[in-house]
């Protein structure tokens, strides 16, 4: 969310980069990931 410099033609903010919706969403989501990574962490340990 940037404001125009004067004289400067507005851009389209459509391929700005929503950073903090990631994170927003990175970290509703971290019992997955966690549990994603222990399964991982889990089937590499029987594995070998």
């Amino acid at each position: 969310m940037t404001q125009p410099m004067p004289g400067k033609p507005a851009e389209d903010a459509e391929n700005e980069l929503d950073i903090r919706g990631l994170f927003r969403t990175l970290w509703a989501g971290k019992l997955w990931i966690i549990g994603m990574g222990l399964a991982f962490a889990l089937i590499a340990l029987a594995y070998t």
